[in-house]
């Protein structure tokens, strides 16, 4: 399911060349003026469920990361104080979001790192079955924090030069009018 909301219709690579029939849409001008947000995955049991979210813009661009609605567990993917955006997950993936659009190496070796942390945290929740530990819960998460901060950390000076295109130029204005970019 994670595959599917990663799809484009025409099976591209560059965000840029995306249409309205994608699943996995990214913004880029006058036609698309809106992409896919926040991405969810369930498996639901009578035993028990698992929940996954991206918490950021274009699923495939995302690490699907654990999330629950355990009182005692405080997800990565949650905002802590539930009430702001600048606290979210979506606006400090963002800068690196927006980075990738523009990238087109740098984009297909995150996507590379995405797949090996996602196998690593479905393995952990498989291991478990319908219901997994607190432990194995909180080891998931970890795994889907330290991707979070390695990729901000990697991309977080690097400077975005727009290209002279319609869709450049969407995205310049984009982050003039809401700065995501350091």
């Amino acid at each position: 399911m994670m595959a599917m909301l990663r799809t484009h219709y025409d099976d591209h690579d560059a965000p840029s060349a995306g249409s309205n029939k994608d699943i996995c849409m990214h913004a880029g001008g006058f036609i698309r003026r809106s992409q896919t947000c926040g991405s969810m995955v369930s498996r639901l049991s009578p035993e028990g469920s698992s929940h996954f979210f991206t918490g950021t813009s274009a699923p495939c661009l995302s690490l699907f990361q654990p999330a629950g609605f355990e009182e005692d567990i405080s997800y990565y993917v949650v905002n802590p104080d539930d009430k702001t955006v600048a606290g979210s997950l979506w606006k400090r993936h963002e800068p690196l979001h927006r980075r990738l659009l523009f990238f087109d190496d740098e984009r297909s070796d995150v996507r590379k790192t995405i797949a090996e942390t996602e196998n690593r945290i479905v393995a952990i929740y498989e291991q478990a079955g319908d219901r997994p530990e607190r432990d194995q819960i909180l080891e998931a998460d970890l795994l889907g924090r330290q991707w979070h901060e390695e990729m901000t950390d990697r991309f977080a000076n690097k400077p975005v030069a727009y290209p002279f295109t319609l869709y450049g130029r969407f995205w310049k204005r984009a982050d003039w009018k809401v700065p995501t970019l350091p």
